[in-house]
């Protein structure tokens, strides 16, 4: 598979149309649809990722506490915590990519070189006033998409040296 900012925008758009009523509900929202997207992540020929409950978990606890106190007027705080909460669901813990065949090496989710560009995206995206739903969707989809995109992965694969890439 191959990440799609379409399925990301989709997934958006429904969780703004379920309406959560809690911090906690809005959270768990923006983790399945960030979740389902990032399924279909492919890593040096590697698939599927294997996110842990501990990934969403992280990512869950980052979005609510702020979703329990969200502050409109202030688009870098939103900003700030939802490029926080995409790194920590690939780094807590790093999210491994499984074999295609065992006795095969493993992919690990090695660095997430993209935050600062995701939350001056965001930043400026949520400081427009106006526009559509889907336009914004739109556009927060694709700077998360670039997001995920810039994950670095490494092959492991020992005593070979290992090989950096990216997610697809």
């Amino acid at each position: 598979m191959v990440l799609d900012p379409n399925k990301l925008k989709t997934e958006y758009l429904n969780l703004l149309e379920a309406k959560a009523e809690t911090a906690e509900e809005a959270a768990q929202a923006w983790v399945d649809a960030y979740e389902t997207y990032a399924l279909d992540a492919t890593a040096i020929g590697f698939s599927p990722p294997n996110i842990t409950p501990a990934s969403k978990q992280a990512m869950k606890a980052t979005l609510q506490a702020y979703f329990a106190n969200v502050d409109v007027a202030n688009p870098a705080g939103a900003a700030s915590t939802i490029a926080s909460a995409l790194s920590v669901f690939w780094l807590t813990p790093p999210v491994v990519f499984s074999p295609p065949a065992p006795p095969l090496p493993f992919v690990a989710v090695t660095g997430v070189i993209g935050t600062p560009a995701l939350q001056a995206s965001l930043q400026a995206i949520f400081a427009v006033v106006g526009g559509t739903e889907d336009s914004k969707a739109t556009a927060i989809s694709g700077a998360m998409d670039i997001f995920t995109k810039l994950v670095q992965v490494t092959l492991l694969n020992p005593p070979a040296p290992p090989i950096i890439g990216f997610l697809l």
